[in-house]
């Protein structure tokens, strides 16, 4: 979702991806309406996942408005009137990228802002991994499955703990 916020309201309709059905062809970028009207964007945050195509209609609702997304190199003049300025782009990298009004339109200009958010994708994202150390850590519990590993016999009930890395202490 990608998150705008000025004095400028903004409207999101997403559409869906859709492929043409021919092989080779990508399929049509995710459509989300923008409306800047003093002093917001509507909508204020526009979510997407990155790798994702991104098309933005961005109309203005009553005035002169600049679109700006300066880390992403997108700044556009959004004119008065029903004819909408296209954004065409693809989602890089995960992050959040303040949105803002580029073109002075009145004394909240300042406040006209709003947010892309860029979430990663699934397959990015990182897989939490169980601890389980490969030598005992002095002051930390030892599971006796990582004990039974190095062929030491416990019983199930036994608390260990760790004193050294070279000693094992069973109360």
């Amino acid at each position: 979702m990608v998150v705008i916020g000025c004095s400028a309201a903004a409207v999101l309709v997403a559409g869906t991806a859709g492929g043409s059905g021919l092989a080779g062809q990508s399929p049509e970028p995710r459509t989300i309406e923008v409306l800047a009207r003093r002093y917001s964007f509507e909508p204020a945050e526009i979510a997407v996942t990155a790798g994702e195509a991104v098309r933005l209609v961005v109309r203005s609702g009553d005035g002169l408005h600049g679109f700006e997304i300066k880390p992403l190199n997108i700044s556009k003049e959004v004119p008065r009137g029903s004819a909408p300025v296209i954004i065409d782009f693809v989602a890089g990298e995960a992050g959040r990228f303040p949105i803002v009004c580029s073109v002075y339109c009145g004394e909240g200009h300042e406040d006209m802002n709003g947010v892309l958010v860029v979430q990663a994708r699934e397959q990015d994202q990182p897989r939490a991994q169980p601890f389980m150390p490969s030598e005992p850590v002095a002051g930390r519990p030892v599971f006796l499955g990582a004990l039974r590993a190095r062929g030491t016999a416990m019983r199930r009930s036994q608390p260990v703990h760790v004193l050294e890395r070279s000693r094992i202490a069973v109360p």
